[in-house]
């Protein structure tokens, strides 16, 4: 599963805080959780097709 949206911002989306917290909850036992900060190679892609 993948996303880009913090943890604490999918109240947000869900609007129930319980629901939230117990889905996240199930969601992040025992996973690795990779964190990826930087500029994707998708982005950068499309950057140099539009300058030609």
């Amino acid at each position: 599963m993948t996303t880009n949206l913090e943890f604490c911002r999918w109240v947000e989306f869900f609007q129930d805080t319980m629901l939230t917290v117990a889905l996240v909850d199930r969601l992040i036992f025992r996973a690795h959780i990779l964190n990826m900060n930087g500029t994707s190679y998708r982005f950068k892609q499309q950057a140099a097709a539009q300058r030609g």
